[in-house]
């Protein structure tokens, strides 16, 4: 049997070295049914429509057919590996009734362990749908841990530290129903198969029995001349339906058949922020009394992290859980039971030796870049050197989100030479959200002098994370002075890398047009 070491080191190589993760992100309908053309697109063409289901997004890499999981599977929910005997600290009553946490990913090896070889090539990639019990999940599914196989693709993969990154040729349907007979998972239900428009179409292309017993109901009381009216009927009864794990589903998926497009409704409560944060709520007791719940657990990570060796992951996830096993929580939360205090504390631990792996000593530096002067190439490069990964987040806010391309376009550009450089766009400058939408892992924050304790305060929470302070010299122009200096191009040169040189009449135009 081959250790996660043997794979890590690279005995069983990648194919390629994995770039980009797959955007599987299905537009609005709201957002794509804009005008009346579409709308009558939509109601006179084949489609196909399926249930949406409220989980997280598992992926499983098939590595080898030996008829032994651990040999044969590789498991990640956001990049993060999940190891077979990472949860052995914690019963499985506890994690099917009351865990709120990643204990639940037990489930998807103990479910992997009962299967023997099977068809599916080596290389390739399951994409799941996980139905777990979350603080950031609103449907209420009454049949928890159902494994939803939603798509697949020949792949290749990286491990990097506890980070899998893989490379899919696409997202593919074509082979679902089989793979998922072989891996014995289930499939999204096909609510509707056909066109919505006339009434005797859409009765005809119906393949849900509830949705037809809604049909009979309603159909006299829709005014089927009127596309509006037709599209928020039909969408309505559709997501009327129950689910087959209890509860309703969190929408529906409808594919065209005609053409490569696929677009989603959902339920209202999916988009209410506000309910959203209510469920969160739920779990968490007063600022004062989660910093010192935290500041618990952190202690006792630290004294875990003193115990263990931390340079082979899955030995010391092993040594973590044998330590939580026998391990009675000296402290409480208000809401918490002593085994979500422990779920947490082995999460956390998880976080902090993946921190210490070899390869994993990653920087962030983020900012508007609104023009990419010296001082961010000077101090991305030194980051390059020091760092074995460099984030940069490109920031947009409402005054520069015009200019995201460009600005994208110009660090692709500059930086195409910087083998460990991953670019990412974010909308809000949180530290958090920025470090948890990151691939690489993140050690250090770098920040200007003015930045520093902002930063310090964000990161609070973030065990592992520091700051690093790079002082501004005399030498060092802003990009707003470089901006309202920008008609001359003299100056523009002496402040910016020759890489942006070439983009010098874009920035006249954006800043100046």
């Amino acid at each position: 049997m081959k250790s996660f070491r043997e794979y890590r080191s690279g005995n069983f190589k990648p194919i390629y070295e994995a770039k980009k993760m797959l955007d599987i992100s299905i537009q609005s309908a709201s957002k794509y049914l804009t005008n009346n053309a579409k709308k009558a697109e939509f109601l006179t063409i084949p489609l196909i429509i399926e249930a949406k289901y409220d989980g997280v997004k598992v992926t499983i890499v098939k590595i080898a057919n030996t008829g032994r999981a651990e040999e044969d599977y590789l498991v990640s929910y956001k990049n993060n590996l999940i190891f077979p005997d990472e949860f052995e600290f914690v019963s499985k009553t506890h994690i099917k009734t009351k865990s709120i946490g990643s204990s639940q990913f037990q489930f998807v090896w103990d479910h992997l362990k009962k299967l023997r070889k099977n068809k599916i090539p080596v290389g390739t990639e399951l994409f799941l749908e996980y139905l777990m019990k979350k603080p950031t999940l609103s449907s209420k599914y009454t049949k928890l841990h159902g494994m939803v196989l939603i798509g697949h693709s020949k792949s290749s993969y990286e491990i990097r530290g506890a980070k899998l990154f893989t490379s899919p040729q696409g997202f593919f349907t074509n082979k679902r129903e089989e793979y998922a007979n072989e891996m014995k998972l289930g499939v999204p239900e096909v609510l509707f198969d056909g066109v919505l428009t006339p009434k005797t179409s859409f009765l005809k292309g119906i393949k849900n029995e509830t949705l037809k017993n809604l049909y009979r109901e309603r159909a006299d009381d829709i005014n089927w001349d009127d596309q509006d009216s037709v599209i928020l009927s039909i969408s309505q009864m559709l997501l009327d339906i129950p689910s087959r794990f209890g509860g309703k589903e969190e929408g529906i998926v409808i594919k065209y058949k005609n053409k490569n497009t696929i677009i989603k409704f959902q339920q209202e409560y999916q988009v209410d922020q506000d309910a959203r944060r209510k469920i969160k709520a739920k779990y968490k007791g007063t600022p004062e009394e989660e910093k010192q719940y935290w500041d618990n657990v952190y202690k006792v990570v630290d004294d875990i992290m003193k115990k263990i060796d931390i340079f082979d992951l899955q030995k010391a996830l092993k040594d973590v859980a044998k330590y939580l096993k026998t391990y009675k929580p000296t402290f409480g939360h208000p809401v918490k039971n002593n085994d979500m205090i422990k779920e947490d504390i082995q999460l956390s631990a998880k976080m902090m030796i993946s921190k210490k792996l070899p390869g994993s000593n990653g920087a962030l530096i983020l900012g508007k870049f609104r023009v990419f002067s010296i001082a961010h190439y000077n101090m991305i490069k030194e980051a390059q050197a020091k760092y074995n990964t460099v984030t940069i987040a490109i920031v947009s806010s409402k005054e520069t989100k015009g200019t995201k391309k460009l600005r994208n376009k110009i660090l692709e550009d500059c930086l195409s030479s910087f083998g460990n450089i991953e670019i990412i766009n974010t909308s809000s400058g949180n530290l958090v959200t920025i470090i948890n939408k990151a691939t690489n892992n993140i050690n250090t924050v770098i920040a200007g002098t003015d930045r520093v304790k902002n930063y310090e305060q964000q990161l609070q929470k973030m065990k592992g994370i520091g700051v690093y302070e790079v002082k501004r010299t005399d030498a060092d122009i802003s990009a707003s002075k470089i901006i309202k200096n920008l008609e001359d191009f003299e100056y523009f040169k002496k402040n910016t890398p020759k890489c942006s040189w070439k983009y010098y009449d874009e920035y006249l135009e954006v800043y100046q047009g």
